[in-house]
């Protein structure tokens, strides 16, 4: 599995591979968004985002959360095909 975070005041990471972490650590940025994907399984995931509460279902790098607009994502939830 693939992962991508947009953190605030940094934008889009670079590519982190299962098991490794995304995001920052003590340095109390939030992440505002999320992408995963996989070659060998079909991967949905939704958010649950601050004042919002859970997004739709995305799949396979598409884009759950916002960017820009200044809203933490507060859960997630990954199911693997």
């Amino acid at each position: 599995m693939k992962i991508e975070a947009h953190v605030q005041d940094y934008g889009w990471t670079a590519v982190r591979n299962n098991g490794e972490v995304v995001g920052t650590i003590g340095l109390n940025k939030r992440v505002e968004a999320i992408r995963l994907w996989s070659d060998k399984h079909k991967i949905m995931y939704r958010t649950h985002l601050q004042e919002i509460g859970w997004s739709n279902w995305k799949t396979n790098g598409e884009v759950s959360g916002t960017v820009g607009q200044n809203r933490a994502i507060e859960a997630i939830e990954i199911k693997l095909s």
